[in-house]
């Protein structure tokens, strides 16, 4: 059950934003990137979903945006889709991104596994949003998985909430970077 929540910015223990990315310019795949935080109560809290088709250069840009209003407290990561076209396109947003945390995202296993975890805490409770205009259309989404139309939220999503797992709370005072998990 995905509840809706005012949550205090002193509760986030970490924050990540997860971007999805699509190369179709209105058609297709979305592009997304779901801002997510760790709180201090180890539940989950989506903070922002940024969600859209558009052509390489304008999506890149966007990112870029995005990471600028997010600021430097938010860890940005982008998944890597396998090949080399996935490992440049990763790699474009990095140098796009240079001056933030920025690391690839190399996922294995498929689309269902990796949300496996992410709908066991949803299924507890323990993962709630912030009231936006984004939140039916994310709902829904969340709601037909792995049956609906698109999937873009869900994987940026699953993304978001494995890298805050892996990142874990304790490395908040260590200072922990990519290398640490």
């Amino acid at each position: 059950m995905l509840t809706i929540n005012n949550i205090d910015e002193k509760e986030f223990v970490r924050v990540v934003r997860y971007w999805d990315k699509a190369g179709t310019h209105q058609a297709g795949c979305y592009t997304v990137g779901v801002k997510m935080a760790m709180l201090k109560n180890r539940t989950y809290a989506v903070l922002d979903v940024v969600r859209g088709q558009w052509e390489a250069s304008e999506r890149e840009k966007i990112i870029r945006q995005v990471a600028e209003l997010d600021g430097q407290q938010v860890t940005v990561f982008v998944e890597q889709e396998p090949g080399s076209g996935g490992k440049e396109s990763a790699e474009s947003t990095i140098r796009n991104l240079a001056g933030y945390r920025c690391y690839a995202d190399r996922p294995s296993g498929d689309k269902i596994s990796r949300a496996d975890t992410l709908a066991v805490q949803l299924n507890a409770g323990n993962i709630s949003m912030l009231r936006a205009e984004w939140n039916n259309e994310f709902k829904r989404e969340l709601e037909f998985f792995p049956y609906g139309k698109f999937k873009d939220q869900v994987d940026a999503t699953s993304g978001a909430f494995n890298m805050l797992v892996k990142m874990g709370v304790g490395l908040a005072s260590r200072g922990g970077g990519v290398n640490s998990f």
